[in-house]
């Protein structure tokens, strides 16, 4: 508990500025939708809706193949109903409470000399999500 608290504190620098400018003012116009806090976690579910509206198109295009992603306290995700996939976006929430505001320099830096299927974060998050749901899937398999 007090290791999740200081996470939080880690983090908020980074929450605050993607609270302020990104999930208020989209969740303000309705491109998202709150749906629920993770029992037990510090962190919520909004739910991507960028669908029937003009629009749709551009964000559509931007999430095509991609089913959500995680900011600090919150994930946004299209499959609010898959509990592999928010679970291996958890495994990601308890990544940035322990990288704090350098989760996402981290994130990129890893990106640019792994790619993602073989992404350190994203194997860690997938292996979360494994534990979490008892699933195994390919994408703990390091290419």
């Amino acid at each position: 508990m007090m290791r999740r608290a200081i996470g939080c504190v880690w983090v908020s620098p980074a929450a605050v500025v993607v609270w302020l400018f990104y999930l208020l003012p989209f969740w303000a116009l309705g491109y998202l939708r709150f749906v629920r806090r993770f029992q037990g976690e510090p962190v919520v579910l909004f739910e991507a809706r960028f669908r029937d509206a003009w629009y749709s198109r551009f964000w559509n295009r931007l999430w095509e193949g991609w089913g959500g992603h995680c900011v600090p306290l919150a994930v946004v995700s299209k499959h609010i109903d898959n509990d592999h996939h928010l679970a291996h976006e958890l495994g990601h929430h308890r990544q940035h409470l322990a990288l704090g505001p350098f989760f996402v320099v981290v994130y990129l830096v890893l990106l640019a000399f792994y790619g993602y299927g073989a992404h350190p974060l994203e194997i860690d998050a997938e292996a979360y999500a494994n534990r979490v749901t008892g699933l195994v899937t390919s994408a703990t398999v390091r290419r």
